[in-house]
């Protein structure tokens, strides 16, 4: 297999946390029981957070 070497494979998403430690309060508690549907999601520092499953 041959390929140009003026050919550059481009980045895909811009690098971002994944991980990130901050104190957990009663926000992060009421995000983890926030089931769709049933329970509103929870905002915290300007985003939305509810149990995934």
């Amino acid at each position: 297999m041959q390929t140009s070497p003026d050919w550059t494979i481009p980045e895909t998403a811009p690098p971002r946390t994944l991980f990130r430690a901050d104190r957990i309060g009663p926000h992060h508690a009421l995000a983890s029981a926030a089931i769709p549907m049933i329970f509103p999601p929870v905002r915290i520092d300007n985003e939305l957070y509810f149990d995934g499953g």
